[in-house]
């Protein structure tokens, strides 16, 4: 994923997950600071910006489901809403700098070599 796919995923996450989580009435988690929880969502939106405008609409039904029918109105943390994504549209190699470099390390390098390498990826 080049700079400018990653931008417009960016702003595909704020405007198709984000923003529409918000407008239901969603807000930061209690005893997370401003800076933080916007720190958060920055984040998200890097790491989600692979994610098609379906998948997106279809996490932030997710999310809002699990939330909203527990009587709740917080985002979830970030590491949540990660897996979930990854559930309804899972990353690609090329999508993440992590796992190349983990797969161009040892590690990576025995995994696929000894057939593990699924399970390091999951």
């Amino acid at each position: 994923m080049d700079s400018a796919e990653q931008s417009n995923g960016e702003k595909r996450v704020q405007r198709v997950m984000i923003e529409p989580l918000v407008s239901r009435g969603l807000v930061r988690p209690s005893g997370v600071t401003r800076p933080v929880f916007d720190e958060m969502l920055k984040r998200l939106s890097q790491k989600l910006a692979y994610m098609s405008e379906q998948g997106l609409a279809a996490l932030e039904e997710e999310i809002a489901d699990r939330v909203l029918a527990g009587g709740k109105n917080r985002f979830p943390i970030a590491n949540e809403i990660e897996r979930w994504a990854a559930q309804i549209e899972a990353p690609t190699d090329t999508a993440s700098p992590l796992i190349r470099n983990v797969f161009a390390n040892e590690i990576g390098r025995v995994a696929i070599a000894e057939g593990w390498a699924p399970e390091l990826l999951e």
